[in-house]
């Protein structure tokens, strides 16, 4: 992979290239890429694709407590055999609204869903993984272990998952939305933090993300659509920030933190990080050109 930026000097910053291996400028190319555009303006890319697996196969495993599904999928990354390509979980909530904006089903209502994907070359072997897959489900207390083989399972199923964002803000509309990321073994214990906000808050929670990678994706809202009061949502961000950085994480693991979050950036940062962050800032872009007022006020 590789970039080339503009700077906010206006000098032109190449690193990376069509080259497999790199030890020469990868670190500059990981700056640029992480930066959220406040140190350069892309101006070419160069990417590598990846070849299209042979097989893929769902595994969708419906579970009642919703505390029973991080532990599953501890399991699951930590057996000899399996390599999944995604776990996903969805609670109920989440899944009404999916279900309700999509127009399709997964078939239990009310249930939280733990979704796990297995890609390869080998059929064979990868029916083998979401088999074992579908034991340890059963195993930790699932209600069922549904399978999605065929293209059309596929995409009916990705219909509902890959919409949850778009849906709970059509069916009942996210008032603080956030997407902390844990180190995968807190997973579990950031989703009691976040069901413990929402009780003292009293607000209805939505939840669902990435286990594979500690990823969370925390949308509370109103009881009442129609209610128009005003939330504490800075308070709401400060709890939900607060128990991710408490269990080792960070404030974002996909969105970035941009203009909305850069106040909690400050906050949560590491000093040395932060100013070091500054001087590279004032070195590429030193009349704040690019970008202003983003990640670093």
């Amino acid at each position: 992979c590789g970039v080339e930026a503009f700077t906010g000097k206006g000098q032109l910053l190449r690193a990376g290239g069509r080259v497999l291996k790199n030890a020469t400028d990868q670190i500059l190319l990981q700056l640029l890429c992480g930066s959220e555009g406040i140190l350069g303006i892309f101006s070419q890319l160069t990417l590598r694709l990846l070849k299209k697996p042979l097989k893929t196969y769902w595994i969708i495993a419906p579970f009642k407590n919703i505390d029973d599904i991080a532990p599953v999928a501890l399991k699951i990354l930590s057996h000899p055999l399996l390599d999944p390509t995604m776990i996903e979980i969805m609670d109920a909530l989440t899944l009404f609204c999916a279900e309700k904006f999509s127009g399709e089903s997964l078939g239990f209502p009310d249930y939280n869903h733990l979704m796990v994907r297995f890609d390869g070359n080998d059929p064979q072997s990868v029916e083998n993984f979401a088999s074992i897959t579908g034991e340890i489900c059963m195993d930790a207390g699932a209600e069922d272990v549904l399978a999605a083989e065929s293209a059309s399972e596929q995409t009916r199923l990705w219909k509902i998952r890959s919409g949850t964002h778009e849906a709970i803000q059509n069916v009942i509309g996210s008032v603080c939305e956030e997407d902390v990321v844990v180190p995968i073994a807190a997973a579990g214990a950031m989703i009691i933090e976040a069901r413990k906000i929402s009780s003292d808050f009293d607000l209805p929670l939505a939840i669902f993300g990435h286990l594979g990678d500690g990823n969370l994706h925390i949308n509370y809202s109103r009881k009442d659509p129609l209610d128009e009061s005003p939330l504490p949502v800075d308070k709401l961000k400060d709890r939900i920030f607060a128990a991710a950085t408490s269990l080792g994480g960070k404030i974002s693991g996909e969105h970035g933190i941009g203009i909305t979050k850069s106040k909690w950036f400050i906050k949560h940062a590491d000093p040395v990080y932060l100013s070091t962050l500054k001087k590279i800032k004032a070195t590429l872009d030193p009349e704040n050109i690019i970008n202003p007022g983003k990640i670093i006020p």
